[in-house]
């Protein structure tokens, strides 16, 4: 309908006379035909609106899937980029077993390293040994550094074998992730989590009689050795978490969540465990399934690592539990109910802390799923 059908003036196209030139607005670069394209030629006005694929595309090229970005922590380019195709073949397909071979290439570097370290230093110290004329037998009369290096051997050995985890570590992530070490965030609150949790673990048993205070809690032994083993706990959780949840985490990216996590608790299991049966491997394989859940939260292995520590410092350098490895300010030891207090293998492996640990993981899998549900709606 013209403008003077709409009883107005009638609006002309072309040169007017405040448009000597006829380049105003109304006409626009276009000609007449589409005086609002602003393109030349009387072309098609401009498309505003993506295609209908354009969505589809971008999920596949640009950002990662759901369940890739809701797990926690950085996914590496080139597994972002592999996650919408087929695998090309079980040893080259990224979603096929190419991350398998990853990860063990991880484990297999950690206890290389550990062997390494340990034989490495054995063989050292015995030379050393024979160098300085030092035996059993006149151990007692030797300089007393030479003491502290004989009777904290274990410790040693294990602080350096886990010290040289992390640089490892590290060159692995840079290998899988393309990126260092993912630290993350809330030590604080691990090391928090993980001390509350071991007292607790104390409580219940000495009320249940399954473990009792060699040592009355006004008399602590009082030394500055028992910080040797703290030492050791705490370069063992960086170390030991470093290694699983940065280097074998990131080798894993590429696998769905559920089998990412079964194989870091599985590997933490067979990694930690201080024997074989079937209690501690289960009590073991669902504490790094809470590790595993930790990390993808805090967005590192940090908090995962002083909740280690806060665990151990407290069972063991402090109340001195069975499994300690040396000296502690106090002396607990099992009096009864081993299958509940877990007798001389520690509080980790008895009933009362699989029982804990089940809980603990079932509640935290629980509110998981209600954030996603919440998420969908």
């Amino acid at each position: 309908m013209s403008g003077a059908a709409r009883g107005g003036p009638e609006k002309k196209w072309g040169p007017t006379a405040s448009d000597p030139a006829g380049k105003g607005r109304s006409q626009g670069k276009g000609g007449p035909e589409f005086p609002d394209s602003g393109r030349k030629g009387g072309s098609q006005p401009r498309r505003t609106s993506a295609p209908p694929d354009a969505g589809r595309k971008r999920g596949r090229e640009g950002a990662p899937s759901l369940h890739a970005r809701n797990k926690g922590g950085s996914i590496p380019e080139r597994s972002r980029q592999s996650l919408g195709k087929a695998p090309k073949g079980w040893f080259i397909g990224e979603t096929g077993l190419r991350p398998l071979w990853k990860g063990l290439a991880v484990l297999a570097g950690g206890w290389l390293v550990s062997l390494g370290v340990g034989l490495g230093l054995t063989a050292a110290m015995n030379s050393l040994y024979q160098v300085w004329g030092v035996n059993q037998d006149n151990i007692l009369r030797a300089p007393i550094w030479i003491q502290l290096i004989s009777g904290h051997w274990g410790e040693w050995v294990s602080i350096a074998q886990n010290l040289l985890l992390l640089p490892l570590a590290w060159v692995l992530c840079r290998w899988n992730r393309k990126e260092g070490l993912p630290w993350g965030r809330s030590g604080g609150k691990g090391f928090v989590l993980g001390a509350g949790f071991a007292l607790a673990l104390a409580a219940l048993l000495l009320l249940a009689d399954g473990l009792r205070m060699g040592r009355p809690l006004s008399k602590p032994l009082l030394s500055w050795e028992v910080l040797i083993p703290l030492a050791m706990y705490l370069c063992a959780a960086l170390g030991v978490e470093a290694l699983l949840r940065g280097a074998l985490d990131g080798a894993l990216a590429a696998w769905r969540p559920w089998a990412r996590r079964t194989a870091g608790a599985l590997a933490f299991a067979a990694l930690t465990a201080p024997s074989w049966q079937s209690v501690t491997l289960v009590n073991q394989a669902l504490m790094g399934l809470l590790l595993e859940l930790g990390a993808e939260r805090s967005g590192g292995f940090l908090a995962g690592a002083m909740a280690r520590f806060g665990l151990y410092a407290v069972l063991y350098g402090l109340l001195g539990c069975q499994g300690a490895s040396s000296v502690a300010l106090y002396e607990c030891y099992p009096a009864g109910h081993d299958w509940l207090s877990g007798g001389y293998q520690g509080p980790l492996s008895g009933g009362l802390a699989l029982m804990m640990l089940a809980t603990l993981t079932g509640w935290i899998l629980y509110r998981r799923k209600r954030e996603r549900w919440r998420m969908r709606e």
